[in-house]
């Protein structure tokens, strides 16, 4: 068994009963970016499929909680495909707090994405569940300070760079990224920390991570014949 993360890994030997030792965690691996010049008035960032493991409708009212307390906060900018199931999710987007202040630009790629990252604050994960959570990855890259969910590969893959907190916690959410516009210091450790974290992650380790995989079980066949 092969996985991306350990959390997804766990899960998996959980409820299949794998053996610990027939299972290889292979993370994904960082994109060559470069990383940019921290923009602590950039707008607010969520990166990923609008569906809804997401939780993008507990965002929207972190947001306009933040939008409460902090009302010159950045734009909260939506980058991801919308599925039919939340549909319904942006159906305050044209109404006070939230209109003219969040926009959804669909999906992204290639340098459209990487450009959100380099024009961003900060990126919110608030997801249920992740397997690995590339976004938090890709916003370490670049410098982004990251706040993401308790659950799932999340607090696995961002480590002590972002601040992680409960999903379900509306008035935590937005506290977290109204800590990050208003402490300079903080929003600057997390930028540090996230470039170190991510050079963690590379696909050349990967692939090797992968090819001991096979090997090991390549060893194993001939160890029963």
């Amino acid at each position: 068994m092969i996985t991306v993360s350990e959390s997804t890994a766990g899960q998996v030997r959980t409820r299949l009963g794998v053996d610990p030792t027939r299972s290889a965690v292979c993370p994904n691996g960082a994109p060559s970016w470069t990383p940019a010049t921290y923009n602590p008035r950039g707008h607010i960032l969520f990166m990923g499929t609008i569906e809804p493991r997401k939780n993008v409708a507990t965002l929207l009212r972190a947001y306009a909680e933040l939008l409460a307390r902090e009302p010159d906060a950045p734009p909260l900018v939506l980058a991801g495909g919308l599925t039919p199931a939340c549909a319904s999710v942006f159906d305050d987007l044209a109404s006070p707090p939230l209109s003219g202040r969040t926009r959804h630009v669909g999906y992204v790629s290639g340098a459209q994405r990487e450009q959100l990252y380099r024009d961003a604050s900060m990126v919110v994960l608030p997801s249920f569940d992740e397997g690995f959570g590339l976004p938090a990855l890709e916003a370490m890259t670049i410098g982004v300070p990251t706040v993401v969910s308790s659950r799932g590969a999340l607090p696995e893959v961002v480590g002590a760079a972002g601040i992680v907190v409960d999903p379900d916690d509306v008035a935590g959410i937005a506290s977290a990224m109204h800590r990050i516009l208003r402490e300079p210091g903080l929003a600057r450790r997390s930028s540090e920390a996230g470039l170190i974290q991510a050079r963690r992650y590379s696909w050349d380790a990967s692939a090797a991570r992968l090819m001991e995989a096979y090997g090991a079980a390549v060893e194993r066949r001939r160890s029963r014949s």
